[in-house]
């Protein structure tokens, strides 16, 4: 499920309904469509790391030319799942918060749909390619990607992706995962590595 939330016992029941209303809240966009992210550069990443049953998903993201009004970045993807291809375009902006865009929710594309945005494709960038593995740990959903497209795939690159409510919330990692943590760095944004490409 494009948002799964995993909500754990780790609190008591009051706090629990709290803590489903608010993931609730976050998928409605509600109240402001927010998306609060960490993102962490795998350094010892291996398949064996990643659970059996995590869901693989293929995704090609292409970035758009700029909106002639709104700012922030444009793009549309395809995600293949279990032989299943859905069609998203996705316009985030920029907040004065490290690791947070806003992020209106869009209806999901039909095939014409997308292949008519790909038509308004960014040059300038490239199209990113990679397997994306989702699975629930503890109360997050992790999100690892592996970069399929070059010059990322020559070096390896896999990131990790957990968004959350808050950014300040203490995220507990699997054991023996080695990551850096990059939610600074705009280099490591998927925006940017389509630049570099």
């Amino acid at each position: 499920h494009p948002h799964l939330s995993v909500i754990d016992n780790s609190t008591d029941f009051p706090t629990k309904m709290q803590r489903a209303i608010s993931a609730m809240k976050r998928v409605l966009q509600m109240p402001i469509p927010l998306e609060n992210e960490r993102r962490f550069l795998f350094r010892n990443f291996d398949m064996s790391l990643i659970p059996a049953d995590a869901a693989k998903i293929d995704i090609v993201q292409t970035y758009l030319n700029p909106h002639p009004v709104d700012t922030g970045a444009r793009r549309v993807r395809s995600e293949t799942l279990e032989g299943e291809t859905s069609y998203h375009y996705t316009h985030k902006g920029a907040t004065n918060v490290v690791g947070s865009v806003t992020e209106p929710k869009y209806p999901q594309l039909t095939r014409a749909q997308y292949e008519e945005y790909l038509q308004d494709a960014d040059c300038s960038r490239g199209t990113i390619l990679k397997t994306r593995y989702r699975f629930p740990f503890r109360d997050r959903t992790f999100e690892v990607d592996v970069y399929e497209s070059e010059p990322w795939k020559s070096m390896g690159i896999v990131k990790l992706e957990v968004e959350m409510d808050d950014l300040s919330e203490h995220i507990v990692m699997p054991e023996g995962w080695i990551l850096e943590d990059v939610t600074d760095k705009p280099e490591w944004s998927n925006a940017a590595m389509a630049a570099a490409a």
